[in-house]
This record gives structure tokens, C-alpha cells and sequence, in this order.
């Protein structure tokens, strides 16, 4: 796509779950780099973790990402339980969200998105 599209033009991946406040990942594409999710927004710390111990994974390692920040939510509306699942305190971050994707992070900031820890899957923006 880049190849036809680019001339003339700038792409941008974003990434950002409905929790984040929509976008707390970007980056520049360009033509004869990975493509990568992007690297934290100024306003937020995303970190990726071993989900079960919460636990930091070295760079270049699978890990689940946890984004911090004001735009983090604070929870979900009527829901106290699904709340207490994903919103966590993070040792060194504070409340923190559980995005369920499963990322690696590069030595230089950026996330890769490799896949998902859970079964779920998004029909036209619903989840299911």
C-alpha cells in the first residue's frame, strides 16, 4: 500500500484501546521499515509485562502491554468486576489498563504487535 499511496503523502499507524482514550501508540510508516504499532504518546507510559506477575519482560521479549496515564479510564460503567480485572495498580506505574495484546517492545521504544491473549475478536467495533 505504501508503495502505491506514499508519494506525496504521510502515513500514521495509531493504536489505542476505548480505555486509553483512543491513541497511546504512534508512529510514522515509511517505506523499507517494519511496520510496528509505534512507540508511547508523551502522555502515557506503556509498559509490557508478564501478565500473570506484573513483572517487566526484557526488550524484545512477549509480554502483555499495560498502558498508564490521565487518559487511562477509570473503569467500566456497572461492571465492578470486570473493572477490577483489567484496571490494575502496577508496581512503578500506578493504575494501569490490561490491553490483552500481546506485544514485544524494541530497544529503541517502538511495540510490535504480535497478537492477542484472549479469544477476542472485533466484528464492525464490537467486541465478541
Amino acid at each position: 500500500v505504501l508503495d502505491s499511496w506514499a508519494p506525496g503523502r504521510r502515513f500514521f499507524n495509531l493504536y489505542g484501546p476505548t480505555e486509553t482514550t483512543v491513541t497511546s501508540v504512534m508512529t510514522e510508516l515509511r517505506q523499507g521499515e517494519p511496520i510496528v504499532i509505534g512507540r508511547s504518546l508523551a502522555s502515557y507510559e506503556n509498559v509490557v509485562l508478564n501478565a500473570a506477575t506484573l513483572a517487566p519482560v526484557p526488550h524484545g521479549e512477549q509480554g502483555v502491554l499495560f498502558t498508564g496515564g490521565p487518559g487511562v479510564a477509570r473503569g467500566y460503567l456497572n461492571d465492578e468486576a470486570k473493572t477490577r480485572e483489567r484496571f490494575l495498580e502496577v508496581p512503578g506505574l500506578g493504575r494501569a489498563y490490561n490491553t490483552g495484546d500481546v506485544v514485544s517492545q524494541d530497544e529503541d521504544g517502538s511495540f510490535h504487535w504480535i497478537g492477542r491473549a484472549d479469544f477476542q475478536a472485533k466484528v464492525r467495533g464490537n467486541r465478541i
